[in-house]
């Protein structure tokens, strides 16, 4: 016949609290985990920087970023910049290296293209009140252009045409936007040649009377004509 042990309370309470204290231990340990992460912007123009933070849970973590075809990183809030357009996934997979368990998250990321604003000009040494040509290659929605001499203009064409009233070095300036994203080009055109202005007095006259016409402005002239508008012609070397 066999003798039961029979176990004291104060032992099976003491069991039963070291049993919760290794459940509890292992618990904060080998915790389960969770995949997670922010990134401190989502959409934006190339090339577009973003840094990313890690959010996940769980302990004894390692990190393996895939940035899709922009390759990988296993830092723990890496940062990226992305040079092309498209919806980008960025999966982050985290582990834990005890335990082996892991999981991961995937977000996507929206890059557009900036517009190139390559200014290139027809002319680069212009003549006064003549047409110079402005032109951008780039796929646009519209563009904004500073000639340098305090004018102005905006349109949504690719070719842009001004002429310079003075002589001088200006320096264009112009800003091409393509849905929100913006890029900036310069140029510089010198203009030069002929100016010249004139009067005539009296300012009116009877038929037969004489009328004095004078070169009031003149610069960089060789020779000029006048043209009467009565269909005669002088001309002047």
């Amino acid at each position: 016949m066999h003798n039961k042990i029979i176990k004291s309370p104060e032992k099976i309470a003491c069991r039963i609290l070291i049993i919760l204290i290794v459940l509890l231990y292992s618990t904060r340990i080998y915790s389960q985990v969770t995949a997670d992460f922010v990134a401190d912007d989502t959409e934006g123009c190339t090339p577009f920087t973003v840094h990313f933070t890690n959010m996940s849970t769980g302990s004894n973590l390692e990190y393996l970023w895939t940035f899709g075809p922009y390759g990988q990183s296993t830092e723990e809030n890496p940062v990226k910049i992305f040079n092309s357009p498209g919806d980008i996934p960025v999966t982050l997979e985290v582990t834990n290296t005890i335990t082996l368990e892991t999981d991961e998250i995937t977000k996507y990321i929206h890059v557009k293209l900036t517009p190139s604003a390559l200014l290139t000009i027809d002319l680069t040494n212009a003549c006064v009140n003549g047409d110079v040509q402005f032109h951008v290659s780039s796929t646009i929605d519209s563009v904004l252009w500073n000639f340098g001499d305090g004018s102005d203009s905006s349109g949504i064409g690719n070719y842009m045409y001004h002429a310079y009233k003075a002589h001088g070095s200006y320096n264009v300036h112009c800003i091409t936007y393509r849905y929100e994203c913006s890029d900036t080009s310069d140029n510089i055109v010198i203009v030069d040649g002929p100016i010249a202005d004139f009067s005539f007095d009296p300012p009116e006259a009877c038929k037969g009377s004489p009328v004095v016409f004078t070169m009031d402005v003149v610069s960089d002239v060789l020779n000029y004509a006048w043209d009467l508008g009565d269909g005669s012609y002088r001309c002047h070397r």
